[in-house]
């Protein structure tokens, strides 16, 4: 039996998502992150970037995203403002917030579908240092990709 390529199922997911989330208004650009982006054959999960001008599609962009676990349920989407500030993960709930622990973190859930993980301190440089696969950009330059901080 041959041994189906994970990145590719990953970057199947992606592309359904940016599929999805880039006719939305509020979304500036999509990139896959990390292993995933570097070319990694069995990657452990999926990072999407997601910068946003605002977060009053959040519901629906959290929805694209959960559609992804139909391809495989290790996803995050980090999302960031239009100069490429953290915000937080989108929530993996249906409903948020739940009755879920996950949902005890302070802040989390507020507003809906924005998820603080208690105990993670993002780190831009880690981040940013991430190898990054642009699918959808409305600038002139992609963002994630060229940061210009």
């Amino acid at each position: 039996m041959v041994k189906e390529n994970k990145n590719q199922i990953l970057r199947e997911a992606a592309g359904d998502f940016t599929k999805k989330a880039s006719m939305l208004s509020s979304v500036l650009e999509i990139a896959i992150a990390g292993s995933v982006a570097g070319g990694d054959l069995y990657p452990n999960d999926l990072d999407i970037s997601l910068i946003v001008n605002n977060i009053e599609e959040l519901a629906q962009i959290s929805k694209y995203a959960r559609q992804m676990s139909k391809y495989y349920h290790g996803w995050e989407v980090f999302l960031f403002d239009k100069n490429l500030s953290h915000l937080g993960r989108v929530c993996h709930r249906k409903e948020c917030p739940s009755r879920s622990v996950d949902c005890c973190v302070p802040g989390c859930g507020d507003p809906p579908y924005l998820r603080i993980h208690s105990g993670f301190k993002y780190d831009e440089k880690i981040f940013l240092s991430s190898p990054f696969d642009i699918l959808y950009t409305s600038f002139k330059e992609d963002r994630m990709a060229c940061p210009q901080r």
